[in-house]
């Protein structure tokens, strides 16, 4: 005769059938159900080749970056978050880039190869791009200035190479945390006290219209990002300050002595960012 099943036993089984649907709701590489392109590749050939401002670009002439690049050709982000399409293009220009000096061995100046930003074509989410229409794209998509110190430029005057691929959801802290750091160092803002002047990076002068959208002066841009020192001299004297721009080194930023010592390389996924994924997917069940 059948019976009536222990109360207790009959709580447990769904529990558990809901955990193990749930288990297998992430997928093997316990990609966040959240993020729709994983950028995990990439950020792992970040760590190991990108050191102290300096690129290993021999380290990414690998299957795996090639790989990499092939998925980025056939990725759909126009219906992603906004910080998810931000930190995607972010990595697809900076892959791009390091395409582009992989086919040119023994480049040594980022400006000594005519078209370097305008000659080699890349195809990202379905469309045909050149490095500088990528970059104009980031900025006329996202109205981000500070896209332009995510945006690898190879050169050694120019802002730290990010060593770690961008995320949704530190994207834009990655960015103000590398604008802050350059303007700190005498590639991105000098003080003349005396001559009450300010010398930014070239960065400043070529993309200078994207600082100052808004209606924003130059100076009001990037305030918030230099030294507490020169963030006062500029504030109390910013009706009589002068603002000139500073030589730029284009000497290729990269290291010459083959493959960087690293670290334990850093998890991409966190059990933070899977157990939040796991969280979610319950919830819809």
């Amino acid at each position: 005769m059948w019976k009536r099943p222990n109360s207790i036993v009959s709580r447990i089984i769904p529990f558990f059938a809901v955990f193990f649907l749930v288990l297998s709701l992430v997928s093997a590489d316990e990609m966040p159900k959240t993020e729709h392109f994983s950028h995990e590749t990439f950020d792992l050939l970040l760590q190991e080749n990108t050191r102290g401002g300096l690129v290993n670009y021999r380290g990414f002439d690998t299957p795996n970056f090639n790989l990499y690049c092939e998925r980025l050709l056939a990725a759909t982000p126009d219906l992603w978050s906004a910080n998810e399409q931000l930190a995607f293009w972010l990595n697809a220009y900076n892959a791009s880039t390091i395409q582009a000096i992989l086919k040119r061995p023994g480049m040594k100046m980022a400006n000594n190869f005519a078209g370097f930003f305008t000659a080699d074509t890349f195809i990202v989410a379905g469309k045909v791009w050149t490095l500088q229409s990528l970059r104009d794209n980031i900025i006329k998509k996202f109205k981000i200035p500070l896209a332009h110190f995510g945006a690898m430029l190879p050169a050694m005057g120019a802002p730290r190479p990010p060593s770690r691929a961008f995320r949704a959801k530190n994207v834009m802290a990655e960015l103000e945390k590398t604008a802050r750091q350059y303007f700190r160092t005498e590639n991105g803002c000098v003080l003349d006290i005396a001559a009450k002047a300010l010398r930014l990076s070239w960065l400043c002068m070529e993309y200078r219209k994207d600082f100052e959208a808004g209606g924003r002066t130059l100076l009001a841009a990037v305030l918030p990002y230099l030294d507490d020192k020169t963030a006062a001299f500029a504030t109390v004297y910013k009706d009589q300050i002068t603002i000139d721009f500073l030589p730029f080194d284009w000497r290729l930023n990269a290291r010459r002595d083959g493959h960087l010592e690293t670290d334990v390389a850093k998890p991409y996924y966190t059990r933070k960012d899977t157990a939040a994924a796991k969280t979610k997917s319950s919830k819809k069940k």
